[in-house]
């Protein structure tokens, strides 16, 4: 049995333990685990002293578990879940949940590939007494079904449903079934039977068995058998022993036009242009000029309880600003009872505003909406239906912390647009940590031609990275992680915040600070940004080499002045385990022609220094097609 105990004597809290865990190795990928754990509540109270001892947000005080996973043979967790959140209001009003009384939550998951183990972290965020006992963890079914997406778009012709079937469960069946049914329970595709006692090759279904004993059965399917848009369709994976089934399980999929406002590549198109959002969250409407002035073209709405849009919309209009509608009243998802209505509402007002960009259902789902009972994927889902329903035009954003790894996919087929918000500096990470984040959303977005957008950190922030001090990324800090975003793949960027830069409650916008100059001449006319921003997100015939080395990376691009242009990137990291910097972060660095010209690296060059600061001072580099470009950078410069 474990104790949580948190007091609070003369306004400091006092802690036994608020986090107490359990590590778990040898973990299967692909299958659903169960996780539960019996808690007795003997009291859980609001935090009432000041200072920083508990975070306590408007989430207000809670019981939850949280997952930090880890790969073989690494010692640091490389991405945490945070998925049982138990709110003071859920024990004051859930009939299943009491006071004094023993009861039994339940969790069910599914880690992704790369998870070799994780540990259960058991949390009271506030104060009180809560037990602890009987935790178990098991992997709960002898099949785990995954579709690659829910609502498939209507010009796609290929789905996939994965099916992984637990290891040391081959006893319970000897074959597996797809099969796609209507709402009426009509059959209108199916997989073959296939047998995985004796597999066999298959034009229909890819086989796999891995190495862990689980096998991993892929069945190809035309999402064009969803005759009927809109509707609930039924793909199940069916197991069987000797022709009788034995289990089936079953996701539900819809066929849905592609927003009107995204091409077949997943790009935004308005007024036959490619359009390339730039997102600012928490901007006021004065304070739209100052945005446009820096590049930015997209907003976040606030949230209108007794007034229209009207007025906001025509504002952005006459800046050239599109807005992004959030629809999370009360942070409760646009599918929330309690916010159905209001959702409905707001689309309709905003829908025909040709300032409106498209809608935002929650903020960081997994974190923000429980997973107790489905709850955010049945949010999630029914949230998509609504807008698509009352909207064909516009896209669906929802943004998903990075480190909620296992969901992100729950999350992009919830979405039009993905985005992901990793804040470096906020987790004590470098700027490596924000492509790290692109790279599992690209991942998860893999073949959905849906773009991934990629949110800075833009706010200060204090850990021990800054020596504790509260402290704004530097604009090579921003730059890096502005850069690594492109390169990993993002279609489009993002700041958080404008106003309230600090975070401290204060809405001082962010223009007042330093960190704001360096990003006006960045992406203002004609700047830095112009230039990748052109050879990444509008014409990818530009790129020329990308090459990564030890604590370097490099891109080329022709620019459309035809001339070559070379970022390099300082990437050196963090201590992770410190909270330091290696050697402050400078590197000495030499780049051959080769890795960065490619096939244009004959004849001699002058490399000019265009933009930022070679510690060696050099201006012009004259180099030949044997020579190596050598700079002398300052952390993540």
């Amino acid at each position: 049995m474990l104790l949580i105990d948190a007091t609070a004597e003369n306004g400091v809290t006092t802690n036994s333990g608020s986090y107490l865990q359990q590590k778990i190795t040898g973990i299967v990928p692909g299958v659903r685990y169960k996780i539960s754990a019996d808690v007795y509540i003997k009291s859980i109270a609001a935090h009432e002293a000041t200072g920083s001892e508990l975070n306590q947000s408007s989430k207000g005080p809670q019981i939850n578990f949280r997952y930090f996973m880890y790969r073989k043979g690494e010692s640091s967790h490389f991405a945490s879940d945070m998925r049982v959140n138990i709110k003071k209001a859920d024990v004051d009003a859930d009939e299943s949940i009491n006071y004094n009384e023993w009861c039994t939550i339940e969790d069910y998951i599914v880690f992704p590939e790369e998870v070799d183990g994780f540990s259960v972290h058991f949390r009271l965020q506030g104060l009180g007494k809560v037990y602890f006992d009987n935790l178990s963890i098991k992997i709960c079914d002898e099949l785990t079904l995954e579709t690659n997406e829910w609502f498939y778009y209507s010009d796609l012709t290929e789905g996939t449903a994965t099916a992984t079937l637990a290891p040391k469960k081959e006893d319970n069946y000897n074959s597996v079934q797809f099969i796609l049914v209507d709402g009426n329970g009509t059959e209108v595709a199916s997989s073959e039977v296939y047998d995985v006692k004796n597999p066999q090759e298959s034009s229909d279904i890819e086989y796999e068995l891995k190495s862990d004993g689980s096998r991993v059965l892929t069945w190809h399917f035309n999402p064009q058998v969803l005759s009927t848009k809109g509707t609930a369709y039924t793909l199940k994976a069916v197991l069987t022993r000797t022709n009788n089934t034995v289990k089936e399980w079953s996701e539900t999929v819809y066929r849905f036009d592609r927003p009107t406002l995204m091409n077949a590549q997943g790009q935004i198109v308005i007024n036959n242009q490619v359009f390339i959002p730039r997102l600012v969250y928490h901007v006021y409407s004065t304070q739209y000029a100052d945005i446009a002035a820096a590049g930015f073209n997209v907003v976040q709405s606030n949230i209108a309880y007794n007034t229209s849009y009207t007025q906001m919309l025509d504002k952005a209009e006459s800046a050239g600003i599109k807005v992004l509608f959030v629809l999370y009243r009360n942070y409760l998802s646009a599918a929330d009872e309690t916010n159905i209505a209001a959702t409905q509402s707001t689309i309709n007002e905003v829908k025909n505003h040709p300032a409106t960009l498209g809608y935002m259902v929650m903020d960081e789902p997994t974190l923000h909406v429980t997973h107790r009972n489905d709850k955010c994927k049945n949010e999630m889902i029914h949230a998509y239906k609504i807008i698509r329903e009352l909207d064909p035009n516009h896209p669906i954003f929802n943004v998903q912390a990075e480190y909620f790894y296992p969901e992100i996919k729950m999350v992009e087929k919830c979405s039009d647009v993905l985005m992901i918000d990793p804040y470096p500096m906020y987790n004590s990470k470098d700027a490596g940590y924000q492509s790290y984040a692109m790279e599992i959303a690209e991942k998860a977005a893999e073949g959905s031609t849906k773009p991934v957008l990629s949110i800075l950190q833009t706010f200060a922030t204090s850990n021990t990275i800054t020596g504790n001090q509260k402290v704004f990324p530097t604009i090579d800090n921003y730059k890096n992680c502005y850069y690594r975003s492109l390169f990993a793949g993002a279609g489009g960027i993002g700041i958080y915040p404008f106003r309230d830069a600090e975070t401290g409650g204060t809405n001082t916008p962010l223009s007042n600070y330093e960190l704001w100059d360096g990003m006006l001449e960045f992406h203002g006319a004609n700047g830095e940004a112009s230039i990748f921003d052109y050879a990444f997100l509008t014409d990818k015939s530009k790129q020329i080499c990308h090459y990564e080395g030890e604590n370097v990376i490099a891109q080329t691009v022709r620019g459309t002045d035809g001339k070559i242009y070379l970022a390099v990137i300082n990437a050196t990291a963090y201590d992770k385990d410190k909270g330091t910097i290696y050697q402050q972060g400078t590197a000495d660095i030499s780049l051959s022609l080769t890795d960065i010209l490619g096939e244009n690296a004959t004849g001699s060059y002058t490399a000019t220094l265009k933009y930022g600061v070679d510690t060696n001072n050099n201006s012009d580099i004259t180099v030949g097609s044997n020579d190596t470009l050598n700079l002398t950078m300052n952390f993540e410069q």
